[in-house]
């Protein structure tokens, strides 16, 4: 588990945090783009040069404006986070993550950070924010809250896998000027094999609940709507985690369900924990007992 805080000033370069492994090296990341006519605040992942669009929020960024970003994994639940830098500099509580994604592809690693221009980065400044520890409990909390799932839909993937061209869920856009107006904060389950390639053809898409969703923007039955149009399936809850775990052979039950009626008498604790030990191969002492306590309790979906 790993959370970190750079500074960074988002004009037209691309910047973010990342969870990372190596080598070689495999991470999580995500990242600020003004520019990005799509989104500008996507997660992405990167396995064996691969490159998989995870989820990705609509924001509409303020160009050569400053903004805290937050990125975190807590088992398969990994998770980003953007919000403004406030005047005074100081560091403000993200509790609420904008975008939570769900895979395995990556069992363990630790927090970096990487700016692609360097064009806003003060010397040093990276990573005097990486290593220190804020006064804010929220930004090292890993109880941070998670966006609830409105839909879940199943969509072709597309793309290359590479950078320009990242494996995504194919989904419907009406763009009209710098902006989709049928944007939505969602996430992609898109298993990657050890090449980083899809395992399927086909993508689990979750539509997050967005708070502040500008007016301007269709509501989310547009989108349920242009997604079935363009051949996508809607699923039922039940549905989408069983397709999931089928999808996905990494991934244990309570990767997407809380754990509820053996949460008091610790069973639940000792089948994860034994899950993840013998069969994605983690050392026992990298499983913190504290975190997979908090972590099954967790409804990820």
């Amino acid at each position: 588990m790993a959370y970190t805080h750079p500074e960074v000033s988002s004009g037209t370069d691309t910047c973010g945090v990342r969870v990372t492994t190596g080598p070689p090296i495999n991470r999580y990341y995500n990242q600020l783009q003004v520019l990005a006519a799509l989104h500008d605040h996507a997660l992405w992942k990167g396995v064996g040069g691969v490159y998989t669009e995870l989820g990705f929020e609509a924001v509409n960024l303020t160009p050569d404006s400053f903004y805290w970003v937050k990125c975190g994994a807590l088992g398969t639940s990994i998770r980003s986070y953007e919000t403004w830098m406030t005047f005074d500099g100081s560091i403000p509580a993200m509790a609420v993550a904008q975008i939570t994604a769900v895979d395995a592809s990556i069992a363990s690693g630790r927090a970096g950070v990487r700016d692609y221009t360097r064009t806003h980065f003060p010397a040093g400044a990276a990573d005097r924010q990486l290593f220190q520890v804020p006064d804010v409990p929220d930004i090292v909390s890993i109880s941070s809250a998670l966006p609830k799932v409105l839909a879940f839909l199943e969509m072709p993937v597309i793309g290359e896998g590479t950078l320009d061209s990242p494996f995504r869920a194919e989904l419907p856009h009406d763009i009209r000027g710098n902006k989709d107006l049928l944007a939505w904060t969602c996430s992609n389950l898109i298993p990657s094999d050890n090449s980083g390639k899809p395992r399927h053809g086909t993508a689990i898409v979750t539509l997050l609940e967005m708070p502040y969703r500008e007016p301007e923007l269709a509501p989310i039955g547009k989108i349920l709507e242009a997604a079935r149009d363009m051949g996508g399936l809607r699923l039922k809850r039940k549905k989408a985690i069983d397709q999931a775990l089928k999808m996905d052979d990494r991934l244990f039950i309570h990767d997407l369900v809380e754990c509820k009626e053996h949460a008091a008498d610790g069973k639940c604790f000792k089948e994860m924990m034994s899950w993840r030990i013998h069969n994605l191969g983690i050392p026992e002492e990298l499983v913190l007992p504290e975190n997979m306590q908090m972590y099954i309790k967790e409804r990820k979906w």
